[in-house]
């Protein structure tokens, strides 16, 4: 038993070590950042797995062996679903565990399913597991977001010379 509980105890302080390495690059997804240029190539699915592959390979690892069996996959038993997705985003549902701020995969997960017209009840069952945003999170954070992008237009506007066309059918005539 001491030499399980030195065991357990050993690995667990690594897998901390590498879960606080990941969250001080896994960044939270604030509102603002939304409007900005670059956005989608910061938060990309990509970027987010280089960080787990980089600050937490023997946590990924571990259950990238827990979850895929050799066996399985060379006699076509296997589920056919993507390891390395799904591992991934169970460390994301971690450091999201550990703080509320290494929200980025959850923050986009729970704009998707709002666009897509999840029902509420759903989306409040994906936040418990740690999947999405509380489903009032994501209503006022798009309601923050459209003030601002409404802002920002309107600085646009009365800074650079804007010009309308509502109907362009007939732009000739006008």
């Amino acid at each position: 038993e001491s030499i399980d509980a030195f065991a357990l105890s050993l690995v667990g302080n690594q897998f901390r070590e590498e879960m606080r390495g990941f969250e001080r690059h896994y960044e939270g997804l604030k509102p603002e950042t939304l409007t900005e240029d670059n956005f989608m190539d910061s938060i990309g699915f990509n970027r987010i797995q280089s960080l787990v592959y980089t600050w937490c390979p023997t946590l990924f690892m571990m259950l990238y062996m827990l979850s895929t069996c050799y066996y399985r996959r060379e006699r076509w038993e296997s589920n056919g679903s993507n390891a390395d997705f799904f591992i991934t985003m169970i460390i994301c549902c971690m450091a999201y565990q550990l703080s509320s701020y290494n929200n980025a995969m959850q923050r986009l997960l729970g704009y998707y399913f709002h666009a897509k017209h999840v029902p509420k009840a759903v989306i409040g069952l994906l936040a418990k597991m740690n999947l999405s945003m509380s489903y009032s999170s994501i209503t006022s954070t798009l309601a923050n977001l459209s003030k601002s992008i409404l802002q920002a237009m309107r600085q646009a506007v009365a800074k650079f010379p804007v010009i309308f066309v509502h109907d362009n059918i007939r732009i000739k005539q006008a």
